[in-house]
This record gives C-alpha cells, sequence and structure tokens, in this order.
C-alpha cells in the first residue's frame, strides 16, 4: 500500500500547491510546460505511471530505472517528468525566452529558442529506435530466408545465399536512417525519440524537411559515419559521445544536417507545433 499511497499523496500535493513537504523544504517546486501548477491527471501520469511503473518497476526488473532519475549528462527531465509533461523547477524561474519554457536553465536553450535534449534521453532513444527496427527486419526477413530455401541447415554449417545475404544486409544499413528520415519528417520525432521526449529541428527552429532528414539519417549518420566507422572505429565513436562536450548538444551527423534534438514534451505531435516558426524549405 505504501509504494502506491505515497505516490498518490504526492499527486494530490502537487496538483493543490505544486509541492510536496519535501519539496518546500528543498525551495523546489513542480510546474506544467507553461509555467503554472501542474493538473492533478498530469501529476497522477507523473507519478503513478512515470515514477511507480516505469522508474521503480525498471529498477526492481534490473536497475535500469535508475537512469530514469538522472538528468543526462548536459540536462533534461526525468522520465517521470517526461510522462507527466512536468518540470521541477526553483523559486525563481528564469525570463521566458521565445519558445522555451520559463524554467529552462539558459544554457540548454538552442539558438532557434528550443530547449535541447539531454544526452541519455537520446541514448536511449537511439538504443529504442534500433531495437524496433531490428525486431520488423528480424519478423519479415528471417522467415522469407527460411521459407524460401536461403538458409540451408542440412549439414554441419549454416549455408546463406549470397544474393540474399547481400540483400539482407544492405537492407539492415537501409532501414534504420529510412525508418527514422520518414518519422522525423511526418511528426518532428521517432517511435524512440518520442518516448524519451525529444523532437528533432534545424539548428534555428524550423522543422525539418524529408530530404534533410534523410541526409541526416541515412547519408550522414549511417553511409558515412557508420561506413567510415567500418574501418576506423574512432569516427562513429566520435559521433556518440560529440554531444557530451558540444555546446548545442549536437552529435556529427546533427553539424552536418545543421539540426538539434530538442525536449517536445509528452505528446505524439508535439507543442512545438503551435510555434510560429517557418517551415525549413532550403534542404
Amino acid at each position: 500500500m505504501a509504494l502506491i499511497g505515497l505516490p498518490l499523496y504526492s499527486a494530490l500535493l502537487l496538483s493543490a500547491v505544486g509541492t510536496t513537504i519535501g519539496k518546500r523544504a528543498a525551495a523546489i517546486r513542480v510546474v506544467a510546460p507553461d509555467g503554472a501548477r501542474p493538473p492533478l491527471r498530469a501529476v497522477l501520469r507523473r507519478e503513478l505511471w512515470g515514477r511507480l511503473v516505469l522508474e521503480h518497476g525498471l529498477l526492481l526488473a534490473g536497475g535500469a530505472g535508475a537512469v530514469g532519475y538522472g538528468a543526462g549528462l548536459r540536462g533534461g527531465p526525468a522520465w517521470h517528468d517526461v510522462v507527466g509533461g512536468t518540470r521541477v523547477v526553483g523559486p525563481k524561474p528564469a525570463p521566458q525566452r521565445a519558445m522555451a519554457p520559463p524554467f529552462a536553465p539558459a544554457r540548454r536553450i538552442g539558438p532557434g529558442g528550443l530547449e535541447l535534449g539531454g544526452y541519455l534521453a537520446r541514448v536511449a532513444a537511439f538504443l529504442l529506435d534500433i531495437g524496433l527496427v531490428l525486431t520488423v527486419w528480424s519478423v519479415f526477413v528471417l522467415p522469407f530466408a527460411v521459407f524460401t530455401d536461403q538458409v540451408d541447415t542440412s549439414g554441419d554449417q549454416v549455408q546463406i545465399s549470397a544474393t540474399f545475404g547481400i540483400v539482407a544486409g544492405l537492407l539492415l544499413f537501409a532501414l534504420p536512417g529510412l525508418y527514422a528520415a520518414v518519422a522525423i519528417h511526418l511528426t518532428e520525432t521517432t517511435v524512440g525519440k518520442h518516448a524519451a521526449g525529444l523532437a528533432v529541428r534545424r539548428a534555428d527552429g524550423r522543422r525539418v524537411t524529408f530530404w534533410r532528414a534523410l541526409w541526416r539519417e541515412l547519408v550522414a549518420r549511417w553511409l558515412i559515419l557508420g561506413g567510415l566507422g567500418m574501418f576506423f572505429g574512432a569516427t562513429a565513436l566520435a559521433d556518440v559521445l560529440f554531444p557530451i562536450w558540444d555546446d548545442q548538444s549536437q552529435a556529427l551527423h546533427d553539424k552536418m544536417a545543421d539540426t538539434v534534438v530538442v525536449i517536445a514534451g509528452p505528446r505524439w505531435r508535439s507543442a512545438l507545433d503551435t510555434s510560429p516558426v517557418a517551415t525549413d524549405t532550403d534542404a
């Protein structure tokens, strides 16, 4: 009962006064995206689903929930705040910027006025997307290989048709980039990034066209940096680690495509769509 009672207690206090006894002692409070006190449904989603089920459940299942409490190596909300669409702020929020919430730290604001996404959230989103792509590839490619005799298991060794192996390998190489490009073009995010509360925009805040998304994901990330990484492992490693020390949290493929990963909130079609920023038309 304590596991459920404590989140309920927190949710009721947060919706009523925006803080709890512990948070008040620490001079912090919880706010909605507009800086106001969060509604009850948001804090219930934050405490019951985000904290109790997601973070504590994964913590008991193997420790992964501990990552959810971290703000990332360069900042960002905890998982329960992403789920609830809330943020923990101090007593005096910073003045509001063009498109970022008023409580966003100045060092986390990108050139377009959007709040930059955290590093660990980006890594988690990437791993989720890769897992999804590998699952889809396995579901369609492996049964096809077996039922069309592309794989021979009659001998001591498994024999794979050369043509099938090449096609399957190329598909596995291209599918992550194509999937991400289409998803970013249509919704500004992917399944993994949506789960982490992230979206992709131009560095000046404009939306990304399909061709720029295709350049970012398929050409820059996988063909150029991934291809070079097959021969020079440091290239792929540098792309993964570059957001840690970059001022705009950009990976190398972000630099090549002039994009940034920003915090978009818990909705599928994010609140970024309500901004007056023009669509990218020069890609």
